[in-house]
């Protein structure tokens, strides 16, 4: 047997179909890590705008070229 590969399930004499990647799975990738996560560093980025403009008196990422 080759490694990586196990043998054909059945069930009630079926063949089931090998896991694979779906859309759901993909939409439910982004909905629950990648979503959150661009919040996340989205609020860190603002929060970091906020202290470098208000308290050190500085520019902050691109805006320092205009």
């Amino acid at each position: 047997m080759a490694i990586g590969r196990s043998k054909l399930e059945t069930v009630k004499g079926f063949r089931l179909a090998p896991p694979r990647l779906t859309l759901g799975a993909l939409w439910a990738a982004t909905k629950y890590l990648l979503l959150p996560l661009m919040v996340v560093l989205g609020a860190i980025d603002t929060a970091l705008y906020f202290y470098f403009k208000e308290v050190l008196g500085q520019c902050y990422g691109i805006f320092c070229y205009f």
